[in-house]
């Protein structure tokens, strides 16, 4: 049995045990444990509340960013976009590209998406595409394509489908094949799947799947480098649609 030291305050051992906990919520997500991963990730809310600490570190937001993500999947969007809500303003005193806020405000838009508030989320991915749109950064040129495609998705939940085709072009133009013709490679079937909970997500058949994407944010630990994520792993960047 190892060694207890009790539970310190030094500053640097507790957000260590944030991230702790953090990834260890992410393991039980991925181990298809969710209701456990969920209550670890509350744990580290109420280490921070009882320590009266200001929960910026990196373990206290992607539990808050993961608590979202499972918000979402059960359906209940007014939990998940406070969670959202929460990480974007203990942020706010970070540049807009910090790692973090832009794919917490693409999870933003994918949860007012599903919640029916198709408005609000096409505001959000329009306010991203203002901010980062012409960015030259090949870091967020995947979360670019990710906020165009669910753009698309929106403005066809709105009925403007001759907008939806024009954005899933402008994704193509940015990042398509040249060989690819725009137009003739924009058609898909329109059915999709009733509900998110309980469901299984649609392979990875085309760019233009007409679900909105999400993203979850990836394990950071506490020693060396974050492993490198692919394009679909469990932790989330589901594919057309990012779990």
């Amino acid at each position: 049995m190892a060694t207890r030291f009790g539970d310190l305050d030094e500053p640097r051992v507790f957000r260590t045990v944030n991230t702790a906990l953090a990834n260890r919520g992410g393991v039980l997500r991925d181990l298809h444990r969710p209701e456990e991963a969920d209550r670890t990730y509350a744990a580290v809310g109420a280490r921070n509340e009882a320590a009266k600490r200001d929960g910026k570190d990196e373990g206290s937001l992607r539990a808050l960013r993961f608590r979202g993500l499972y918000a979402t999947e059960q359906g209940h969007f007014d939990a998940a976009l406070g969670y959202f809500d929460e990480v974007l303003r203990r942020m706010e005193d970070l540049p807009g590209e910090a790692p973090g806020i832009i794919g917490t405000m693409i999870n933003r838009g994918y949860a007012l998406g599903e919640a029916g508030r198709h408005e609000e989320a096409l505001a959000q991915y329009q306010a991203l595409l203002d901010r980062f749109g012409d960015s030259g950064d090949a870091d967020l040129r995947q979360d670019l394509a990710i906020i165009i495609v669910n753009k698309g998705w929106v403005l066809k939940e709105l009925g403007r489908e001759a907008e939806a085709l024009e954005a899933w072009d402008d994704v193509l133009e940015r990042f398509g094949p040249e060989r690819i013709g725009r137009r003739s490679t924009c058609r898909t079937s329109w059915s999709r799947p009733a509900s998110t909970k309980g469901g299984s997500w649609p392979s990875r058949g085309s760019w233009f799947w007409p679900r909105p994407v999400w993203i979850g944010p990836w394990p950071t630990w506490a020693q060396g480098p974050a492993p490198q994520p692919s394009s679909s792993t469990s932790q989330s960047r589901r594919p057309e649609p990012t779990s």
